[in-house]
């Protein structure tokens, strides 16, 4: 085998576990938007605040102050906003 192959990552390797994205650690994925993008909990510090991860970019953006405001924000009849409602500013709070 070659020294070129055997620095290759397998191809079974998750991407975070290659070093390109910050840690998870500190958070706990409950759910996604469908294409990739995933909502977590902040579980270290301890928080009640819910972020979305983009998996395209790797940032973290907050989305709600809790569990329920994420479930009022994601259920929302208009709440869908094309599958990104986290994107834009609360209406009527």
């Amino acid at each position: 085998m070659s020294s070129s192959a055997e620095r290759r990552p397998s191809a079974a390797a998750p991407p975070w576990t290659l070093g390109l994205y910050m840690p998870f650690d500190s958070l706990l994925f409950f759910g996604d938007n469908g294409g990739g993008d995933q909502f977590a909990l902040v579980v270290a510090p301890e928080r009640d605040d819910v972020f979305v991860w983009d998996h395209e970019t790797d940032s973290r953006m907050w989305v709600a102050g809790g569990i329920d405001e994420y479930l009022r924000r994601a259920l929302a009849p208009d709440g869908d906003e094309g599958g990104d409602w986290w994107r834009y500013p609360l209406r009527g709070s």
